[in-house]
């Protein structure tokens, strides 16, 4: 999971996504995951979360699939 001011993104291994407006939709009632629109911000979110992922020295969260040879 990753979060900015505005959006909050989780990402599952397997492909599924979870985008929340925060500051439109706080309860998080509304996953923009997948949804027309949200392609360029959902992008960004998953970069962001995956630079943290390969850059952080938690190695034990990151799927082999993510990781550099």
């Amino acid at each position: 999971m990753v979060r900015t001011k505005r959006w909050k993104y989780n990402y599952s291994p397997e492909g599924y996504a979870e985008l929340y407006d925060l500051q439109g939709d706080p309860q998080e009632i509304h996953n923009l995951g997948g949804q027309p629109g949200s392609e360029d911000t959902e992008y960004e979110m998953k970069t962001h979360l995956l630079h943290w992922l390969t850059t952080a020295d938690e190695a034990g969260q990151i799927a082999p699939r993510w990781r550099r040879p």
